[in-house]
C-alpha cells in the first residue's frame, strides 16, 4: 500500500511540474487537455487519498492524534470537494449587453445553453481608473427579476417595481448569489458595450470545500500548538503569528491605499495569503540553514528541525487555501492550474514527506532528513523566482 500511496504522490508532482513547462509553451488549454483534465490524473488523486487515509488510520500516530487524523480528513475532503465540484458543478458565462434581457447563461463544458430562472439586464457598466488612468474596479450595474416570462424585448417590464425585481452591483471581489447561482465580474469589452459575467453553479461542492477549509485551519493551528515542547516554542510560534499578522495588515492599510495595484488585488483577502505565503517560505528557508547548521555539526536531535517544518507546512497550506478561497470569490474557480499555484502545491507536496517518518524511516536519519530539505529549498526557488522568469501566468507579477 505504501509502495502505491508514493508511487501516485511521486506521479502527481512529476505531473504537475511537466505540465506547468508544457503549458509554459503551448498554452493551458495544452496543458489541461493532457494533464489537470485527464481522467489518470483524477484517478491518481482519488487513489492516493483512499490508500492514504486507509493508512493512516490503520497506523495513526498516538502523538497529536486528533488534530493530525483532523488534518489528513480535512485534505481527503478538500478532494472530495473537487470531485463534486468536476462531477456536477458548473461554470459558464453570461454575456449582457446594455439594455437586453438574458435569461440563459452558457455552459463552459458543453457550450450549451442554460436556463435561469429570472431575468438580468445590464444597465451601465463603470471603469474606476487612477490617476494614471490604470483600472481600478470593474463594475457592472445589473437589474434582477424574478419573473422568467418576461417579454425579452419589454425592457419596461423588467424594470417594474414589484418586490422581484432588484438592482444589483456586481464587481471585481463582489459577488452576487442568487438561486444557487453566483455571479463574477469578469471582463468588458469597451467596443461593443459587453459585460461578460463568470456564471458558477456549485453550491455542493462550495459547502464540502468551505467546511474542509475550515476544519483544516482549526487543525494545523492545533498542531502547531501542540507540537509546542518548551516555553520557548510558543514564544517563537506566537511571534511568528503576530510578524504574520502584521505584514498582513500592511499589505491591506498601507500596499493597496497607496500603490495601483490591479482591481483583483483590491481585498483583505490579498494581505492575507501573501502574509501567510511569506511566513511558509520564510521558515522553510530558516530550516534550510538549520540543516545546513546540523549538518556541519553532525547534530543527531531531529525533533525542533520537525517541529519548524510542521510550522512551515501549515503556514503555507493556509496561504495555499486562503488563496483558493479568494480566487473563488473573484473568479468562481477555487484552482486554476496557474503555474505559480500549480508550483506552490508541489513545494508543499514536497516538503510533508519527511514528516511522514512512520512511512519512511529513512528520514529518522538525520543526515538524510537535513540533505533532503536542503534539496527541498529549490522546490521554493522555482517558485518564488523560477515561474515568474520562465514559466509566467497569473501570479507572474508576485
Amino acid at each position: 500500500m505504501i509502495r502505491i500511496l508514493f508511487f501516485c504522490y511521486t506521479i502527481l508532482v512529476v505531473a504537475m511540474a511537466s505540465a506547468t513547462i508544457a503549458g509554459s509553451e503551448n498554452g493551458f488549454r495544452y496543458a489541461y487537455s493532457h494533464v489537470y483534465g485527464t481522467w489518470w490524473f483524477f484517478a491518481l488523486w482519488a487513489v492516493m487519498a483512499i490508500v492514504g487515509l486507509w493508512y493512516f488510520f490503520r497506523h495513526c500516530p498516538k502523538r497529536h492524534a486528533i488534530s493530525i487524523a483532523s488534518i489528513h480528513i480535512a485534505l481527503a475532503m478538500i478532494l472530495a470537494g473537487a470531485a463534486i465540484t468536476r462531477l456536477t458543478g458548473k461554470q459558464g458565462r453570461l454575456e449582457l449587453a446594455p439594455g437586453d434581457n438574458m435569461t440563459m447563461f452558457v455552459d463552459n463544458k458543453t457550450g450549451n445553453y442554460v436556463e435561469m430562472p429570472f431575468v438580468m439586464t445590464l444597465d451601465s457598466f463603470h471603469i474606476d481608473t487612477y490617476a494614471s488612468g490604470m483600472p481600478k474596479d470593474y463594475t457592472s450595474y445589473v437589474n434582477v427579476n424574478d419573473n422568467v416570462n418576461v417579454n425579452v424585448n419589454d425592457n419596461d417590464n423588467v424594470n417594474d417595481n414589484d418586490n422581484s425585481c432588484e438592482n444589483v452591483t456586481i464587481s471585481m471581489n463582489n459577488v452576487y448569489d442568487r438561486c444557487g447561482l453566483r455571479f463574477f465580474q469578469t471582463s468588458y469589452n469597451t467596443m461593443t458595450g459587453v459585460s461578460t459575467l463568470t456564471v458558477n453553479d456549485d453550491a455542493a461542492g462550495t459547502l464540502v470545500t468551505y467546511i474542509a477549509y475550515a476544519l483544516l485551519f482549526i487543525s494545523m493551528a492545533a498542531y502547531s500548538i501542540a507540537s509546542c515542547r518548551r516555553r520557548w516554542h510558543y514564544l517563537c510560534l506566537g511571534i511568528i503569528s503576530c510578524i504574520t499578522v502584521c505584514v498582513g495588515l500592511w499589505f491591506n492599510e498601507c500596499y493597496i491605499t497607496t500603490r495601483e495595484v490591479m482591481p483583483v488585488l483590491r481585498t483583505q483577502m490579498f494581505g492575507i495569503h501573501v502574509s501567510l505565503m511569506i511566513s511558509g517560505y520564510s521558515l522553510a528557508l530558516i530550516a534550510f540553514c538549520c540543516s545546513i547548521a546540523a549538518l556541519v555539526r553532525k547534530s543527531q536531535g531531529l525533533g525542533s528541525h520537525r517541529m519548524l517544518l510542521g510550522w512551515s507546512l501549515a503556514f503555507t497550506a493556509a496561504g495555499i487555501f486562503t488563496g483558493a478561497i479568494w480566487a473563488n470569490v473573484s473568479w468562481g474557480q477555487y484552482w486554476g492550474w496557474d503555474a505559480k499555484e500549480t508550483w506552490a502545491l508541489i513545494s508543499l507536496m514536497v516538503y510533508a514527506v519527511p514528516l511522514h517518518n512512520r512511512m519512511l524511516p529513512i528520514f529518522t536519519r538525520p543526515r538524510t532528513y537535513h540533505i533532503y530539505i536542503i534539496a527541498s529549498l529549490l522546490s521554493i526557488i522555482v517558485t518564488y523566482f523560477g515561474v515568474n522568469i520562465f514559466l509566467g501566468g497569473m501570479h507572474s507579477y508576485a
